[in-house]
């Protein structure tokens, strides 16, 4: 039976936002986290400092459009956001498939990320602040699960085949955006407005509240991001490993802090 928070956002017109995010979240986690680094070195040959230059060009189409994101949805529809992002995240993953010089596969890497964070955006908007907690982490299981589930699932099939891989991921991307155009179309998202100055202060406070994490957090997430690009390789050229036993690798490592 649902709880009361969750109906919200489990009513049908928001089921197709989650699938929606479901769906780009395991694209991502399978392109980015799996694929563009095994597929960049065995099949078109690129250097491991040109794969992750493409993952870090993902990753900042993906921040900018976040900082630009609250203005373009004063001016446009969710659903031609969500569907022009999602045509962007189609196209790039399009070009990875011949993107054997380095300029086209990091452009494709780009194009890819701009298509992440309208849908996610619009999600969060959809939280209702007397219910935020427990909508957030609905929200967040979504997220992750899609998230993780990707890369789990790519490793298993890229032992099948990599071109049949790739397909499947292409096709996983088209059905988004398609899915994107039964989105309703005059619906726009509604946003409270905070002043620039007023949000730069807040983030302060922020800031000085977690002063003692912030270190950490930053190294810990500097060296997943370092690790990113060559623990694929990595595993499969240093240990001798399969892309399923990775796979299994990352199923193992994950469920780790749930069994402490």
């Amino acid at each position: 039976m649902k709880t009361a928070p969750l109906r919200s956002l489990t009513s049908s017109n928001m089921l197709l936002y989650i699938v929606i995010l479901f769906l780009v979240e395991f694209v991502r986690g399978a392109t980015v986290i799996s694929f563009m680094p095994i597929y960049g070195e065995k099949v078109l040959g690129l250097s491991l400092d040109v794969i992750g230059a493409g993952i870090t060009a993902h990753y900042v189409t993906d921040t900018a459009l976040k900082l630009a994101i609250g203005y373009l949805m004063d001016r446009f529809a969710v659903r031609t956001l969500v569907n022009v992002g999602l045509f962007f995240s189609l196209i790039g993953v399009l070009l990875l498939h011949n993107a054997d010089v380095p300029w086209l596969f990091i452009t494709a890497a780009a194009l890819y990320g701009i298509g992440i964070s309208p849908i996610w955006i619009v999600c969060l908007t959809k939280v209702r602040e007397d219910r935020r907690a427990t909508q957030m982490g609905f929200l967040y299981t979504i997220w992750l699960v899609g998230l993780g589930a990707g890369p789990v699932v790519t490793n298993v099939l890229l032992d099948v085949g990599r071109e049949m891989t790739y397909w499947i991921l292409l096709a996983t991307a088209l059905a988004c955006w398609i899915l994107s155009f039964f989105l309703p179309a005059e619906e726009h998202a509604h946003i409270d407005r905070t002043p620039f100055g007023q949000q730069l202060a807040i983030l302060g406070e922020r800031m000085k509240e977690m002063k003692t994490l912030l270190p950490g957090m930053v190294l810990q997430t500097l060296g997943a991001g370092m690790l990113l690009p060559i623990l694929p390789s990595f595993a499969v050229n240093g240990l001798g490993m399969t892309s399923s036993q990775y796979s299994l690798l990352l199923v193992i490592g994950a469920g780790l802090p749930l069994s402490v």
